[in-house]
């Protein structure tokens, strides 16, 4: 769909695209952190191979102690 195609490149202009590398992939499969979603062991692996702090509002991310990070909590939730 050439207009799918047209709102993705629109949607991440503004943004810097990190690349999953091998290595990322490896650090999350072998973190020892007690949480089976691959998604957030990717998150987590990214973040600190970037260097980069997390913004989130993920309570389980927040138990970390090993990633710079900020805990947000939107004052409308019930959390």
């Amino acid at each position: 769909m050439p207009g799918l195609s047209i709102w993705i490149d629109d949607a991440l202009a503004d943004y810097e695209l990190l690349v999953l590398t091998p290595a990322i992939w490896v650090e999350a499969g072998l973190d020892l952190w007690d949480n089976p979603d691959p998604a957030d062991r990717l998150i987590i692996a990214t973040a600190r191979t970037y260097q980069l702090e997390l913004v989130h509002t993920d309570r389980a991310v927040r138990q970390r102690a090993d990633l710079r990070q900020t805990y947000y909590r939107d004052s409308r939730s019930c959390d």
